[in-house]
């Protein structure tokens, strides 16, 4: 792999007119590869290492040892769980496990000398080095939506000016302080929720999936270890642990409704899973419509309107503490922090001392944990260059489902 490969690929550019036309021709390709360099695509040996979709590099070396054991585990649990196996003897279920375990070595070993493309370690040959450093340093490898056994091989010069013109339109402001400072400000803020985990001195970044069939891509934040994490998922926890009163002040307001027109109102529609959803299926259906919303995220209005996301998650939370002050007079949440980090919600007294290792949170509390990660869904670009976002909130942070939802059922 020569130099010039490499700086042929780096310094590429691209029109938007151009990227468009490579986007609507790789629609029906089941392994996508966006780039004009020539010296790549005229490449045989690139070419290869591209078609393959980083296949032919195993993950790890298949282990026989390691999966004949697992394998006897497995055979172990079998023969304790099934009647007709366990009421064998000794001797027939040694018998039969030794058999077993002698066709499956067999057949693994037979695999293993099929499907083996490389003679050494893969990530420590050096071939496969060298291919991994240029692929990771000319093209962002991003998944493919429907497809994640085909990753899209990205121009890094062309992502980045979509990334850029994302990052430059009307839902996102770029923040003049320097990253330091932008995390630094955070980490202040949260000062004063020493029970948190402590997080990571950085921020979340943007991620993308490549929609082949739409010929787009779809704009995610990554959030995961980042110094906004711990309060997204402390909000997340409180906001879910107020669903089950919410369902409640639903069903009320249902019968209501019932009793003065006669109409049964689903007024709480989301459903947290498949199996959810078809448990609550009538016997005879005639006919079901989907729909997708287009950015949903995105589009949910985040400022102080009435119809804004701030305004609703305070009627979601006076709702719930309307159910729980009806049943009890413990209505504060208190958070506990497990060892491992975990947090585990509970209903206390509002007048409760705080212990150690937990969290008190009154009703305005969490209005307002809510509106501070709406006010502080930022993102870097790079190591200097900080965006908050503005209009609606990026997928990603671990509060944002349920804030759609929420969203959703008070419209």
């Amino acid at each position: 792999m020569d130099g010039g490969l490499r700086h042929g690929a780096m310094s590429m550019q691209v029109s938007t007119r151009t990227c468009a036309a490579m986007l609507r021709s790789n629609r029906s390709k089941a392994r996508v590869v966006i780039t004009l360099v020539s010296s790549i695509t005229d490449n045989p040996h690139l070419q290869g290492i591209i078609n393959s979709g980083l296949n032919h590099i195993p993950c790890m070396t298949l282990d026989v040892d390691e999966a004949e054991n697992e394998v006897g585990g497995f055979l172990d649990r079998l023969m304790a769980m099934v009647l007709e196996l366990r009421e064998l003897t000794a001797s027939t279920q040694s018998f039969l496990r030794r058999i077993i375990l002698k066709k499956a070595r067999a057949r693994m070993t037979k695999y293993r000398e099929q499907h083996r493309h490389v003679t050494a370690d893969p990530f420590e040959h050096p071939a496969v080095k060298r291919e991994l450093v240029f692929l990771t340093g000319s093209f962002l490898i991003c998944p493919t939506d429907k497809a994640p056994n085909a990753p899209a091989f990205v121009c890094k010069n062309f992502i980045r000016k979509l990334a850029f013109q994302r990052l430059s339109g009307p839902e996102f402001a770029s923040i003049v302080a320097p990253l330091a400072a932008v995390i630094s400000r955070i980490q202040c803020e949260l000062s004063a929720m020493p029970t948190l985990p402590t997080a990571p001195a950085t921020l979340p970044y943007l991620m993308t999936v490549f929609k082949a069939h739409k010929g787009i891509f779809r704009w995610i934040m990554n959030t995961a270890k980042t110094v906004v994490s711990p309060e997204a998922d402390l909000c997340a926890c409180l906001l879910r642990f107020l669903l089950p009163l919410v369902q409640t002040f639903c069903q009320k307001k249902r019968w209501e409704l019932a009793e003065r027109y006669g109409v049964k109102a689903n007024l709480w529609w989301s459903v947290t899973s498949v199996g959810e959803f078809c448990v609550n299926l009538s016997e005879k259906i005639y006919s079901i419509f989907t729909v997708d919303i287009t950015r949903c995220f995105e589009t949910i209005p985040t400022d102080s309107s009435e119809d804004s996301l701030r305004v609703l998650v305070r009627f979601y939370v006076k709702s719930t503490m309307q159910v729980r002050r009806e049943r009890s007079s413990s209505h504060a949440n208190r958070i506990k922090v497990g060892a491992d980090g975990k947090l585990w919600p509970s209903w206390v007294d509002g007048d409760q001392a705080k212990g150690m290792g937990s969290m008190l949170f009154r009703e305005e509390d969490v209005c307002w944990l809510t509106e501070w990660c709406i006010a502080n869904s930022v993102l870097r670009m790079g190591e200097y260059h900080v965006w908050r976002k503005v209009r609606g909130f990026p997928m990603g942070l671990a509060c944002y489902p349920i804030s759609c939802d929420i969203y959703f059922f008070t419209r």
